[in-house]
């Protein structure tokens, strides 16, 4: 279990570790990771702390996977992703 202070995440949304955000909203942020597996690659995560996606309501689980469903044609786009 990870707590706030502990999470890189949580270091990012604080702005205190780097990132190159590519998304923000009021729920979530996404971000390219410093270590892509493929172009286009990012991560998406909300805002609020949680050890595990699965732990989410489901109200917000759903918001997480239509911002997904979102950003995704904008990156195969750009990416070819």
């Amino acid at each position: 279990m990870t707590t706030p202070a502990s999470c890189v995440f949580c270091g990012i949304l604080a702005g205190a570790v780097p990132a190159r955000v590519v998304h923000e909203d009021a729920d979530h942020i996404a971000f390219l990771p410093l270590e892509h597996i493929n172009p286009g690659h990012i991560l998406v995560v909300p805002r609020r702390h949680t050890d595990h996606l699965f732990d989410l309501d489901a109200a917000a689980y759903q918001r997480l996977w239509a911002l997904v469903a979102q950003l995704g044609p904008p990156l195969r786009a750009a990416f070819s992703a």
